[in-house]
């Protein structure tokens, strides 16, 4: 019987050496990541599956990038959710079906068992997307007495009360498109573009903003909208000053000026809210693209938000508002291809390390230039850019229309049809899901109100130094490539909730890695992968090497080859050993550590085969792992080779690395060497 028992376990410990996750007993929670998996591309489609669960093991090397350092004890922002817009173009679609589809398309978005959507955006007055243009004052008048909310009685006031029947706790947002013609240089709601629409020739050639005399008028404007909502049971969670403060299209817009601004909400928006009892409904800024000195993008969003929250308005502001739609690109405009800016992620980051108190939401975000019926672009873009928004701070994010018809409307003026995640053929009443209903579905599901992100490293962070503003210029971050990752804790269980995304076409390998742990899977691609993992110790990926030594290393009168380069935190520096088999560098943390892995960056000139060994004097080692790298499939980002080696946890002072056999003629070469150690 005992060698039996001792065959087994021998069994068990071959399958974790190789990484190969194995049958484990049913009272291993702790080690146990269970799995649900939504697939969003061609062929069949599926939300959430429950796939059976991995293991994490304490053993293992990884050659193939894609690594994912879940830091569980490291937490930031609080979210508020996921959501989408009841534009009057979308619950027109909804409320032309038969009872029983319409209740299916509610289910589909706000149900337990649909997306449970938690926020709503719906417009003040009409926008591009509403069926006919209105305002609540439509002729001027000296006190607003024919403020009326009647043209969403109909449509957007039902709707948002059946978002709620679901859950009361859904946070409504509202944002402007235009104040009533009247109040603007102009005299009419629309912009000065001329966007070539079915309305060219209609536009205005005088400025697009308000004028200054209607600024206590349209601020009690506001207010009164707020109010006649509260009638009728619907409180507000956010308010926008202004959807994208700075542009002037064919449809509903207003300019707003940094000085304008300013003036408007210290001296009229923000006092009202207040003094009339809506304090605590959070105003948002800004509500426009996330780009800094891109061509037609006005004063820039670092420049207009940053001047706000330095001034004397910024007691009254609660945080920005900002969408995904990129800088004018006039080949994209020629083949009508939407413009995505995939670098700016770095700029929520700076206003969330900035301003830390200050809310940051992605109030919009759709695909352009068509309705783009079951492509699978658009459900790409949704995964890469929440995702990434996410990563450096955003608490929400907001879809565009949450229904079209399949043509990309209906609108009231201009063609600028567009794509959504449900769409309804208006002749046959079929409901069509596109690819991207089913990216929101897994994360509205995942990403619940009230929890808090987790802090994850990837690939590009770990292999790429630089902070968090400037690691999105990466190549790595560009839309197709590679896995894109976040994690959240699950308010109710505590779990680690680690989503991964794939918009690539090919199967990406990856290694996970928590509290000293690791395994390793393969995401599908088009998959979203979402994996619940019991927290354990806290583990620092980036231990402090005190100092490094070598038995050897190149010298060169031009560049540093010595071990320091191993541990200098400059990719483009590194260590180079003679050229023979038997070299090693050893590295000195200083103190004691609860030593868990190791992260090597190897120039072509790596090992096929070497030992991880650990000490406490330097003097007696301990081998904590035998490396046989010929048996790995090296793995090459820009000339670089990742391996990351875990084992179960050893105490000591100093690690080294021992060669025993080279895999070319050449030394070792090493770019960057990080320490894996429990706390």
């Amino acid at each position: 019987m005992q060698r039996k028992i001792s065959l087994i376990m021998v069994i068990l410990l071959f399958y974790n050496l190789l990484s190969i996750p194995c049958v484990q007993a049913e009272e291993d929670t702790v080690n146990e990541i269970k799995v649900w998996e939504s697939y969003f591309g061609d062929g069949e489609k599926y939300a959430l599956k429950k796939m059976d669960s991995l293991y994490f093991s304490k053993f293992g090397t990884w050659g193939k990038g894609n690594v994912i350092n879940v830091l569980s004890h490291e937490t930031d922002q609080t979210m508020i959710g996921i959501g989408g817009a009841l534009t009057e173009s979308a619950v027109s679609v909804i409320n032309s079906l038969p009872s029983d589809k319409q209740q299916e398309i509610y289910d589909a978005y706000y149900n337990e068992s649909g997306a449970e959507y938690s926020i709503v955006r719906t417009h003040i007055g009409s926008c591009d997307f509403s069926v006919g243009e209105y305002s609540y004052a439509p002729t001027e008048t000296t006190d607003l007495s024919n403020f009326s909310i009647d043209p969403d009685k109909d449509d957007i006031i039902p709707a948002i009360k059946k978002a709620l029947s679901y859950n009361e706790d859904i946070k409504i947002f509202a944002a402007p498109w235009a104040p009533p013609g009247w109040m603007k240089y102009s005299g009419i709601r629309y912009g000065n573009g001329d966007g070539g629409g079915i309305n060219a020739g209609s536009v205005s050639t005088t400025p697009n903003h308000m004028l200054p005399e209607y600024y206590p008028l349209y601020a009690k404007y506001f207010v009164e909208y707020l109010k006649a909502y509260k009638k009728e049971g619907i409180d507000f969670y956010s308010i926008s000053l202004q959807n994208e403060a700075q542009n002037n299209p064919d449809w509903e817009a207003c300019y707003w000026t940094i000085d304008s601004t300013i003036d408007f909400i210290t001296n009229h928006l923000g006092p009202i809210l207040n003094t009339d009892g809506f304090q605590n409904v959070n105003l948002l800024v800004w509500d426009w693209d996330k780009q800094e000195g891109a061509i037609g993008k006005g004063d820039g969003f670092i420049t207009f938000n940053e001047t706000l929250l330095q001034s004397s308005a910024a007691d009254y502001i609660d945080g920005i508002g900002f969408h995904w739609y990129g800088p004018l690109d006039i080949a994209d405009e020629i083949v009508k291809r939407p413009t995505w800016a995939v670098d700016d992620f770095k700029n929520i980051a700076y206003f969330h390390q900035n301003y830390p108190t200050k809310l940051l939401i992605a109030t919009e975000g759709c695909q352009e230039k068509g309705p783009w019926l079951n492509s699978i672009e658009p459900a790409k873009r949704y995964v890469f850019d929440m995702i990434n928004d996410f990563k450096v701070g955003t608490a929400g994010w907001i879809d565009w229309n949450m229904v079209l018809n399949t043509s990309g409307g209906p609108l009231h003026r201009e063609t600028n049809y567009c794509h959504a995640p449900i769409m309804v053929d208006t002749s046959s009443n079929d409901i069509i899901y596109n690819p991207a209903y089913y990216v929101f579905k897994h994360m509205s599901r995942t990403i619940r109100p009230n929890e808090v992100r987790v802090n994850t490293e990837s690939t590009s962070r770990t292999y790429r130094k630089g902070d968090v503003t400037t690691v999105f210029d990466d190549k790595d971050y560009e839309f197709t490539k590679g896995l894109h990752e976040v994690a959240f804790q699950d308010k109710e269980t505590g779990r680690i909730k680690l989503i991964v995304g794939n918009i690539s076409s090919e199967i990406q390998e990856c290694v996970i890695r928590e509290g000293g742990r690791y395994v390793t899977t393969a995401i599908k691609p088009y998959t979203l992968v979402t994996f619940s993992i019991e927290p354990t110790a806290n583990t620092d990926y980036h231990t402090a090497i005190h100092s490094a030594a070598a038995s050897s290393y190149e010298h060169n009168p031009i560049h540093d080859y010595s071990p320091i380069s191993a541990i200098d935190g400059n990719i483009e520096t590194r260590w180079a050993s003679d050229w023979k088999d038997d070299e090693n560098i050893t590295f000195d943390l200083g103190e004691e550590k609860d030593i868990a892995g190791i992260d090597l960056l190897w120039e072509n000139g790596w090992s096929n085969e070497y030992d991880i060994l650990v000490s406490l004097d330097s003097v007696n080692w301990e081998v904590a792992q035998h490396v046989q790298g010929n048996q790995m499939d090296i793995y090459e980002i820009d000339g670089m080779h990742p391996t990351t080696i875990n084992f179960s946890p050893v105490s000591g002072r100093y690690i080294m690395l021992k060669g025993i056999k080279r895999n070319q003629s050449y030394g070792y070469s090493l770019y960057e060497v990080q320490i894996i150690c429990n706390k």
